[in-house]
């Protein structure tokens, strides 16, 4: 065999070793998932009433209507607060409270962005929280448009079902995603057992690539 016909060879063995690498190395991010460089370190796993969502970007959007007040909106408060802990400072998040409006969380900033969850970012949330009370009508659609302008990975939109959703307004929201891809992850409050069927919040759920949970809000406690 003549050296170049060795070299070759060579190269070809070379280049197959290396084809596995670079297929895996080609592969897509999970839906949902915009992170740049694709690192397990890059993300994490929030739960939120029992729903766990992996991500680098989370966005919260919390009803606050006049029908949360009292234990509803108390647990929902608690639950959010406590789905930030497992948050690093290479992560980022959002709240949104709405009613009939739209108040988002901007750590005093004036700008309308997630924000990356260092400790401090974490005690100003908790401050916003704490002020929100309940009261107003509810616009869920506006609620779910503001959220996707902040690109995240994972919205976690929680609110109850006095009125379901239009199938007009799943429709937009699920075209408005399609350019983003989030996964909107919809946790459901209810007086009772869940009804039969499937609920407007569910079917929220089941067009964005999310989970649903629904939740008696007559076993909360404040």
């Amino acid at each position: 065999m003549t050296k170049s016909l060795q070299r070759r060879n060579f190269v070809t063995v070379l280049l197959m070793a290396m084809l596995p690498a670079a297929i895996a190395c080609a592969q897509p991010l999970p839906a949902g998932l915009h992170g740049s460089s694709g690192n397990e370190q890059d993300y994490a796993r929030v739960t939120v009433f029992g729903i766990e969502a992996k991500g680098s970007k989370f966005v919260y959007v919390f009803d606050r209507s006049g029908s949360m007040d009292g234990a509803p909106l108390a647990a929902a408060k608690k639950q959010l607060l406590v789905s930030l802990q497992p948050l690093g400072e290479t992560q980022q998040f959002d709240i949104l409270f709405f009613n009939h409006r739209v108040v988002v969380f901007d750590g005093g900033s004036g700008q309308k962005r997630a924000m990356f969850a260092t400790d401090r970012n974490k005690q100003l949330a908790a401050e916003f929280v704490q002020r929100i009370a309940a009261d107003g009508g509810t616009d869920r659609t506006l609620a779910l448009r503001t959220a996707l302008k902040l690109q995240p990975d994972v919205i976690f939109f929680l609110s109850d079902e006095d009125k379901p959703m239009p199938a007009k307004e799943l429709e937009e929201i699920a075209k408005a995603n399609d350019r983003v891809g989030a996964q909107i992850c919809t946790i459901e409050f209810g007086k009772g057992a869940q009804q039969a069927g499937v609920s407007s919040m569910a079917e929220l759920a089941q067009a964005n690539n999310g989970k649903h949970v629904y939740v008696d809000v007559t076993k909360l406690s404040k």
